[in-house]
């Protein structure tokens, strides 16, 4: 078994929400974490492209910047990046038998156990970027924030992206009990940028703030954007923010919804300069902005026809894709290819799904935690007049060929998991010789 085999087999011991394994971990290797500074971001949907969008302004303004997400969507390398490049295996093998023996020793005490994947792979994450001397480090949170295993940083800024219901059986099942969660990343007198528009979520995130000593600055209240639209996937946003405004950014991430998620990375970056933590940079701003990219975000593979991928999974992510599509390309054929997970309100989003498209193509990834093609169909029939079926996402695309003409449009969503097979099939594919079959 290599290093990475072992890593990955963490995955039996499941999720495990607490702090006492990771600060054990870190602990034996060195606390690596309190030796660069730390941009934490939390929230339902756009974590990632708040990420992407920081991460590049910084490395933009001659920062070292490492960035730490999770799932990755094709390689583990994705999950552990320092100014775009990705970590090496020769490195994950080093990190992999660094973290070893504090395994053993672990499982050796009856008050730990042995870390779960994502434990273990946050203390390598901090391990490298320590290793690597960089100067922000760019966490997102795995689950939650309370709780997290990442949430034992001492962020210079925290940003919470929205909150909706999502993994109810370990965060609660109201807005209110999934909002303490996220507000868990709150620390003492370190402000916190989010784009929650929910009152009860706000008044959660604004007890904790003032438990702190925090400001909160609020997208749409103390900051707003505007955009318009270039050839996709271009669009230009307009910044409004308490010190000043900025107009004409360049996105190159597509969907309305990516003006929010940029306008949280502006609010940020605009916080830390007025804290004094970087140089203000209005031309570096503009180009990390510009530079930005992230996959998987209504994200272009394929032209002709025209194949978009998103990886949209929950309600919430769904209606801003399906608002998205509607007002990019409205009159234009949807031909919808969907694989969703098990622990997902699949029937939700499928209603969602169904005012983008009439045809739908039902289907699953190879990942573990998967709904079958069949039960999806099965949720399918009454929202959908014919929902169609394939056991594989190959088989799902290869309908999707068939079906679409020129001028119509496939979308896969569902889930980042279908991300990695549907670009390897459209990779590989001769794809004349698919459309024409």
């Amino acid at each position: 078994m290599n290093s990475l085999e072992y890593l990955l087999s963490f995955q039996r011991f499941g999720i495990k929400l607490g702090l006492d394994n990771i600060n054990y971990l870190l602990d034996q290797i060195g606390n690596p974490h309190s030796r660069f500074r730390v941009i934490h971001i939390t929230g339902t949907n756009g974590k990632g492209s708040v990420a992407a969008f920081l991460s590049s302004v910084l490395e933009e303004k001659g920062f070292r910047v490492g960035r730490f997400i999770s799932p990755h969507l094709i390689d583990f390398s994705e999950r552990i990046v320092v100014n775009d490049n990705p970590i090496s295996r020769q490195d994950i093998d080093e990190l992999v038998e660094q973290i070893r023996p504090v395994v053993h020793a672990m499982q050796a005490e009856p008050k730990l156990g042995h870390p779960t994947f994502f434990e273990a792979v946050t203390a390598m994450a901090f391990s490298y970027f320590a290793r690597m001397r960089i100067d922000f480090g760019v966490i997102e949170v795995g689950m939650g924030g309370r709780y997290d295993s990442t949430n034992v940083v001492n962020p210079c800024l925290c940003v919470i992206t929205n909150i909706h219901l999502e993994h109810c059986e370990y965060l609660g099942d109201t807005i209110e009990k999934i909002a303490v969660e996220k507000a868990g990343i709150i620390k003492p007198g370190v402000d916190v940028v989010s784009a929650a528009d929910r009152p009860e979520a706000r008044q959660v995130i604004d007890q904790k703030a003032g438990e702190c000593g925090s400001a909160v600055f609020y997208l749409g209240r103390d900051f707003r954007v505007s955009s318009r639209r270039d050839r996709f996937p271009r669009q230009y946003i307009d910044f409004e923010g308490p010190w000043g405004s900025v107009r004409d950014i360049e996105l190159n991430l597509g969907g309305d919804f990516q003006a929010s998620n940029a306008a949280l990375a502006v609010m940020g970056i605009e916080t830390l300069a007025k804290r004094g933590i970087i140089p203000s940079d209005e031309s570096a701003l503009r180009a990390g902005m510009a530079a930005a990219r992230w996959p998987a975000r209504l994200e272009k593979i394929l032209d002709s026809p025209m194949v978009l991928l998103d990886g949209a999974h929950n309600p919430s992510a769904m209606r801003a894709l399906a608002d998205t599509i509607q007002s990019l390309f409205p009159g234009r054929r949807i031909i919808l290819v969907v694989a969703i997970l098990s622990d997902k309100d699949s029937a939700e989003c499928l209603r969602i799904l169904r005012s983008v498209g009439s045809t739908i193509i039902l289907t699953q990834s190879t990942y573990e935690r998967a709904l079958s093609a069949e039960k999806l169909l099965a949720v399918a029939d009454g929202i959908f007049e014919n929902p169609l079926c394939e056991p594989s996402l190959a088989a799902a695309m290869r309908r999707a060929l068939s079906l679409c003409g020129h001028e119509e449009i496939i979308l896969v969503a569902g889930s980042l998991f279908n991300v990695a097979e549907v670009k390897q099939f459209v990779e590989n594919m001769n794809t004349k010789a698919v459309w024409h079959a």
